[in-house]
This record gives structure tokens, C-alpha cells and sequence, in this order.
């Protein structure tokens, strides 16, 4: 049976039966909690305060207030609007250095022919399919649907579109597979090299990953314990902490090689020591990011 929509009283109910304690005016802000943010999204935070419930068990701790669970919220998001921003830098770099050496060492104009890429399989729905196919596909009905004039301008005009041109509307996503597929090393490696990674390989790894971390920033997920989907490797000279796993499948992960990333193509410390800073004023939730675990 499906489960009924709950009014916010009956929200408020709810967390009541389940043993979470509101102070004098705390009811007010729960209401607003519950209006701006959600039942749903908030319970993927204050199911750390419950007791055990993977297992059933939603009853709060007796110590559990409601501003751990606005502290714990808030910390996540500015976490992600700082992580979003190193995201931003790393990508438009990204995207700068593949039109670069492209250009530099193949046709500008040439970047959707199918021939420049490997020729990798999938299979889906009992049909084998082509990655490269995929994505010759993907830059042209994105160049199409772009809305910008610069786009545009070359599309009306019958006018051929130079790679840094495209890579400012193709999706990161697309970019990635443009790099992951590339038959040529002449372009591969010096991308690779000029971000201080050892091999092609190693690069493709930072940037899948990197763009899906930015969609889980984009669309407002949770960072704080909550495991990895495509995690990054973490060069070796950046793990220095003796407990090497929590650089293994971890926000952590993510962290450290984001701040390495975006400290090398600004030349400053600035982006690591406001992304530290951030962490480390709040060791309590530390955990959730070197060792996150589902409840």
C-alpha cells in the first residue's frame, strides 16, 4: 500500500511519537524546516540521530536536539556550495585544455568525426551498442539545442564550429567521454600532464567523477555520509593520513583531490584553506566524510 501524504502537523506528530524532544519554540522553526526543505530530504540528515533505522528501529536518541539537525544540514550545504565552486573552476579548465592541445595537435574543426575515437561496445536492452556512436550523437544534438548566439551565429551562417567554441556548450558529462575516447594520446597525455596526473587513464577517473559529484552538487544531494558512485584516485602524495581507506570510495576522496585540483590551476591556497577551513570548524561531522555509512 502506498503511504499517505502527511500534513506538516502530522509530520510534526510523527517526529514527536518518535521520541524527538522540541524545545520552547523549537516547533516553529520545525515547521519552517519541514515547508523550505522537506520531510524527506531532512530525514536523510537526522536519520544519524535515530537509533537504527536501516533496521526499523526511527526512534531519536535521547539526547538528539534540533539544532544538531540544523547544524549537521547546514554544514552540508555550504559544503556543497564550496565544492560546487571548485567544480565550476576545474571543469571550465577542463574543457579549456582539451580545446587546446586538440587544436593544437588535430583538425579544430574535426572533433566529431567518429573515426578520432575508440571504437567501445555496451550492451543494453539485448542490443549492442557504440560508445563513440553515443557520442558523436551527443555533440551534435547538443550544439543543436544550444540557445547561444555564438552557437547559433555558426549553425545559421552553415558555418563550421571550432572545438573551443563546442566545448563551452557540450555538456561535462560529453566532454569527459570526448577525452575517454580519444584514439590519439597526443591529445590525451598533455591533458593529463598539465594537471600534474600521470597518465591519461588517471585523468579519465578525476573527470568522470568530478562530473557526477557536480551533478549531486547541482541538484542539492547529500555529501555527508554518502558513499561514492564513480570515486576519484587519489594521488599517493596527497594521502597523508595513515588510515589509507578513507580515501577509498569516500567524500573525503573527492575532497582532497577537488582542493589539490583547483589550488594547482589558481595558483593559490585559496579554494583549499576556505574548503579545510570550513571542515575543520565542525569536527564532529568529520566522519560523515572519511568513513560514511548508510542507515
Amino acid at each position: 500500500m502506498n503511504k499517505p501524504a502527511l500534513t506538516i502537523p502530522q509530520q510534526l506528530e510523527l517526529l514527536s511519537e518518535r521520541k524527538l524532544k522540541l524545545a520552547a519554540g523549537d516547533e516553529t522553526t520545525m515547521t519552517s524546516l519541514l515547508l523550505s526543505k522537506g520531510y524527506y530530504r531532512l530525514s536523510g540528515y537526522w536519520r544519524y540521530f535515530q537509533k537504527s533505522p536501516h533496521n526499523g528501529d526511527n526512534e531519536f536518541h535521547a539526547d538528539t536536539t534540533l539544532q544538531q539537525i540544523v547544524d549537521v544540514y547546514e554544514f552540508d550545504e555550504i559544503l556543497r556550495s564550496l565544492l560546487f565552486e571548485g567544480l565550476s573552476i576545474f571543469e571550465v579548465a577542463f574543457r579549456t585544455r582539451l580545446a587546446y592541445f586538440f587544436s593544437v595537435h588535430k583538425d579544430a574543426y574535426n572533433y566529431s568525426s567518429i573515426e578520432l575515437y575508440r571504437d567501445e561496445k555496451y550492451e543494453r536492452d539485448g542490443e549492442v551498442r557504440s560508445y563513440r556512436t553515443d557520442l558523436v550523437r551527443d555533440i551534435d544534438s547538443e550544439l543543436k539545442r544550444s540557445h547561444e548566439d555564438f552557437v547559433k551565429s555558426h549553425i545559421e551562417r552553415e558555418k563550421p564550429i571550432p572545438i573551443w567554441v563546442a566545448v563551452e556548450v557540450l555538456s561535462m558529462g560529453t566532454v569527459s567521454k570526448m577525452y575517454r575516447l580519444l584514439l590519439d594520446d597526443d591529445v590525451r597525455y598533455p591533458v593529463s600532464k598539465s594537471f600534474g596526473y600521470p597518465d591519461p587513464a588517471f585523468a579519465e577517473t578525476i573527470s568522470r567523477s568530478f562530473s557526477t559529484l557536480r551533478n549531486k552538487c547541482a541538484h542539492n544531494a547529500r555529501i555527508w555520509n554518502h558513499s561514492c558512485v564513480y570515486p576519484p584516485t587519489v594521488l599517493k602524495r596527497l594521502k597523508s593520513n595513515r588510515d589509507k581507506d578513507i580515501y577509498y570510495r569516500t567524500p573525503w576522496a573527492y575532497i582532497v583531490m577537488l582542493a589539490d585540483a583547483v589550488d594547482g590551476i589558481k595558483k593559490t591556497s585559496s579554494f583549499s584553506e576556505s574548503l579545510y577551513g570550513h571542515i575543520n570548524a565542525y569536527p564532529e561531522f568529520l566522519a560523515g566524510l572519511t568513513k560514511p555509512h548508510r542507515r
